[in-house]
């Protein structure tokens, strides 16, 4: 059968046009331009505006009158708006609403058998992401790629979160899928799209860019291990994780059965969970479930929320992430012995922050009430004076981030805490003059 389709509005729209033309092609419909002499016609719609739901009824109209044997398709979010009403219209066969769009084919199969498909939801209910993909686009070079879809602001003037739903993000395993996919077939450049999309800008000082790609590979290197939905992983031996269901690190419906240790088992069941990479360790949050331990005694309860640390292994190596309560001359002594360069910096961090941090707090309130006392006592324009103290405190403690990830042994720690005694004593001394 011949099909043509025909988008109206956004590059969301485009995209997903594009990714049922590539449904049907698989399904083995033939795509025509839209014209004359077409089976179905299939228009995915607009609604952002009065004049965009004219142009929709204008091209369902159009697409009747150019074949009137024709099945008319109305898809997308002038069909999710208009509801029930547009199913009055006698130019329109079908309707589709969004989030059904990738069950295009088993729904215009079910029409021909002459049974009666749900192909309109209730959108503003819904958390699950329409996955759908293109191959290629009508560009050559550049390709567009959804990645979210839904609003939550409800702006007065708006429309879109009631045609679009509430905001859902799409994986980014698959985001990156797709990109590899575009990039073999030889396209260039990718824009990523969606209804509402936002970026994050950080400006850091370059020497942390190490300790970024460290915390990025981190997070997203045990964060994102494969948890299989309805399924049971072992994620060390003797540590076996079930979770219903997987939605990045949020984990819903979760039974963890640690028995490592022979001496000290457990068993948890949780209503939901999330997992939590940190420079100290992979973390589990569990909510509203039941805990069942046992070594000498059996201890059972319930708990509104339980914070597990999980010591796994990191999959890239041999290392062994340490818990976050591990007594503090332990590890130092740890530290001096430890033979993996990634366990030995993150050991190296943790008593930065133990021993460093507090002083550095000092040294932060300091610089702040000597900026701000010989503001005043000059008899000057206080009104700058905040905002100053606030630069400086600012520009000093990136200045001790940089320091600190570039300490590499015990030794330097040291010298480290040194200097800050140093600067502390100087500004101490600066406060105490008249």
């Amino acid at each position: 059968m011949k099909v043509a389709l025909h988008s109206l509005g956004c590059k969301v729209n485009a995209y997903e046009t594009e990714a049922m033309g590539r449904l049907l092609r698989e399904a083995g419909y033939e795509l025509v331009p839209f014209e004359e002499g077409a089976d179905i016609y299939i228009i995915n719609t607009c609604t952002v505006t009065n004049i965009a739901d004219r142009k929709s009824r204008q091209m369902l109209h159009r697409a009747k009158k150019m074949n009137p044997e024709a099945l008319v398709v109305a898809a997308g979010c002038y069909v999710q708006a208009a509801g029930e009403k547009i199913q009055a219209d006698d130019s329109i066969d079908l309707v589709i609403g969004n989030n059904k769009k990738k069950d295009l084919i088993s729904i215009l199969q079910m029409y021909e058998e002459g049974r009666q498909a749900e192909a309109l939801i209730d959108i503003n209910h819904t958390k699950e992401y329409e996955e759908l993909s293109v191959t290629g686009t009508a560009e050559h070079t550049r390709a567009y790629v959804k990645v979210q879809d839904g609003c939550n602001q409800f702006c007065s003037y708006c429309i879109i979160p009631y045609a679009r739903g509430r905001v859902r993000s799409r994986r980014a395993e698959e985001v990156l899928g797709e990109v590899e996919r575009l990039s073999a077939n030889g396209y260039q450049e990718v824009v990523l799209t969606g209804i509402h999309l936002l970026l994050n800008l950080w400006i850091v000082p370059a020497s942390q860019a190490k300790f970024y790609d460290t915390q990025w590979n981190l997070r997203y290197g045990l964060a994102h291990m494969k948890l299989q939905e309805s399924a049971f992983t072992e994620m060390a031996d003797g540590l076996v994780v079930y979770v219903d269901k997987v939605s990045g690190h949020d984990l819903s419906q979760v039974m963890l059965s640690d028995t490592r240790d022979e001496k000290s088992q457990m068993t948890i069941f949780a209503e939901k969970g999330k997992l939590i990479a940190t420079a100290r360790g992979l973390s589990i949050v569990m909510t509203n479930g039941a805990l069942q331990a046992y070594n000498d005694t059996l201890t059972a309860g319930t708990f509104d929320s339980f914070d597990m640390d999980l010591n796994v292994a990191d999959k890239s190596g041999n290392s062994v992430f340490k818990v976050r309560r591990i007594p503090t001359w332990t590890l130092i002594k740890t530290v001096a012995t430890q033979d993996s360069q990634k366990q030995h910096k993150l050991m190296l961090a943790e008593l930065c922050t133990r021993f460093l941090g507090p002083v550095m707090n000092l040294i932060l309130a300091a610089l702040c009430a000597l900026i701000l006392l010989r503001s005043s006592l000059l008899r000057r324009r206080a009104s700058f004076a905040p905002a100053v103290a606030v630069g400086a405190m600012a520009a000093v403690m990136a200045l001790f981030m940089s320091a600190t990830n570039m300490i590499g042994s015990l030794t330097e720690l040291g010298l480290m805490a040194l200097a800050q005694m140093v600067a502390l004593a100087g500004i101490m001394i600066a406060l105490s003059k008249k």
